[in-house]
């Protein structure tokens, strides 16, 4: 099950499931990309720089790694192959230093940056991409998007008077603090499909 699975890896940076009950795990000191089944079956899918490693999955069901050695790729979850990607921001420092990666219902790539303070996409079908968010104080490893399409995000004032908050960000560029008075880092969060947190 996944309580032995997770007691036997080196280290455990990123968890994610699909829609078919498929959990897929990155090991980082071990340096690999772990796949539990429905039947509490684990095999190693591929091997990856022992590096902080997000993991992403979009509509149609792909494995993307966002790897701070090796960078953004598709992963085959048959054969473990990794296929480099190369669109807007696939290259630039908010995917070459990972705090978050994940897919929006119009599977377009949203990342965070830490490095970049900033919240970029990229469309992998049509090429385009482009900044959403620049904060200069953001620093989060911590984001979702809701039931009515708007990205939320967990955010460190990162030594500013900014405090720790969880702000919810819509397609027309305007945000609003939803969660305040945090301490410490947002590491992550669910989102109900009532739209709570």
């Amino acid at each position: 099950d996944l309580t032995t699975l997770l007691d036997n890896l080196a280290g455990v940076y990123d968890v994610i499931a699909d829609d078919n009950g498929n959990i897929y795990v990155s090991d980082f000191p071990a340096g690999e990309l772990i796949h539990l089944d429905g039947n509490g079956q684990s095999r190693t899918v591929t091997t990856i720089a022992k590096d902080n490693t997000d993991l992403a999955i979009d509509q149609p069901g792909n494995l993307y790694i966002n790897n701070a050695a090796s960078g953004f790729a598709r992963v085959n979850l048959t054969t473990g192959a990794k296929t480099a990607m190369t669109a807007p921001n696939a290259a630039c420092p908010a995917v070459q230093s990972p705090a978050l990666v994940l897919f929006d219902n119009s599977d377009r790539a949203i990342f965070g940056s830490w490095v970049a303070n900033a919240i970029t996409w990229a469309d992998f079908s049509s090429g385009d991409g482009g900044r959403l968010v620049h904060q200069p104080w953001a620093n989060t490893p911590a984001a979702g998007i809701g039931p009515d399409d708007a990205l939320a995000m967990g955010v460190t004032g990162c030594g500013s008077a900014i405090p720790t908050q969880v702000v919810r960000f819509t397609v027309d560029g305007s945000s609003e603090v939803v969660v305040d008075g945090l301490t410490g880092n947002v590491s992550g969060f669910a989102i109900y499909n009532s739209g709570g947190y």
